[in-house]
């Protein structure tokens, strides 16, 4: 049990570094796109801002996935990296559908999953 949680702790701090990190250096690159004058706030500049902001944070989201999926894979939860991946994206959305699960072994996995996910994005 001790070695899961563990493991389970360097994959929380893998996601919060990887979300962090993305964050701070998403924040300076979109900086450079901010208008410096209320004049600049054109509807097209405000949507194209926007585009870049949301695609920047489903990649951020997308990079946490993988890296559970990867988890999954090399621990052999499951035959393919497409079912890992899948299976990660359900738990890490909390969507869940069920249709692919955890062994009874690792089902703490796919809730610990669900709780890295940044509150901006829990319903």
């Amino acid at each position: 049990m001790f070695k899961q949680l563990l493991v389970l702790f360097l994959l929380v701090s893998a996601c919060v570094a990887i979300h962090g990190g993305g964050m701070i250096l998403g924040l300076r690159w979109l900086g450079r796109f901010w208008p410096r004058k209320p004049g600049d706030f054109t509807p097209l500049r405000t949507f194209w801002f926007l585009v870049r902001l949301v695609y920047g944070l489903l990649l951020l989201h997308l990079l946490q996935i993988t890296v559970w999926a990867v988890f999954y894979q090399l621990d052999g939860c499951f035959p393919d990296f497409e079912t890992s991946f899948y299976y990660s994206a359900a738990s890490y959305s909390t969507v869940g559908y069920g249709d692919v699960v955890l062994g009874h072994e690792g089902r703490i996995r796919g809730a610990v999953e669900a709780v890295t996910r940044p509150p901006s994005m829990r319903r």
